[in-house]
């Protein structure tokens, strides 16, 4: 990682490779690291501490790929997407398997991509209150095949999809899951 302009080697969990993967405006950063075994393991690092561990043996494979300004962080665990509270307790969020969760927002809705009926893979926003996933509208006229959320906004009003390389950059609005401000 990089921060005013030096690196910081941000420390694995016994293995050889870590990747940062965000980090939210308190510093807290997120991502996978190996541990001593060469497994691949989720971690969130707190400012000056060392990375912790957010797997602790629940998935063969885990990777966190956002934090929000609370520290739950999300991600996917064994080709599930999942939520880590900010004690590290992990919830599988129900997109099914091949699923993850790619963004998390300031009230802990979840965006991100899973298979759905019909499609290949579809854009999903979970909401913490319903603890449910919706499936998002196809961005394109006449649909896609391959939709994923890529980030959601604080006010759960707007959420970017990603669609395949050859299609148009698009983004959705929408009221979300909720009705806050």
């Amino acid at each position: 990682m990089v921060a005013g302009g030096c690196a910081i080697d941000l420390g694995t969990l016994g293995g050889d490779v870590s990747q940062a993967s965000d980090i939210n405006d308190r510093g807290v950063i997120v991502g996978y690291a190996s541990t001593d075994d060469q497994a691949v393991h989720a971690f969130r690092k707190l400012p000056g501490r060392p990375m912790t561990d957010l797997d602790q043996g629940t998935f063969a494979f885990s990777e966190a790929l956002a934090v929000n300004r609370a520290g739950a962080a999300v991600g996917y665990g064994d080709s599930r997407a999942v939520l880590w509270d900010r004690d590290g307790t992990v919830h599988d969020l129900g997109a099914g398997h091949s699923s993850q969760a790619n963004d998390i927002n300031a009230d802990g809705v979840v965006v991100g991509s899973g298979p759905a009926p019909g499609a290949s893979f579809r854009a999903f926003v979970w909401d913490p209150d319903e603890r449910a996933v919706e499936l998002l509208p196809t961005a394109h006229p006449g649909g896609e095949e391959f939709q994923q959320a890529e980030g959601i906004n604080d006010g759960a009003r707007s959420w970017a999809p990603r669609s395949p390389p050859a299609a148009p950059p698009t983004a959705c609005c929408g009221a979300g899951p909720t009705t806050s401000p």
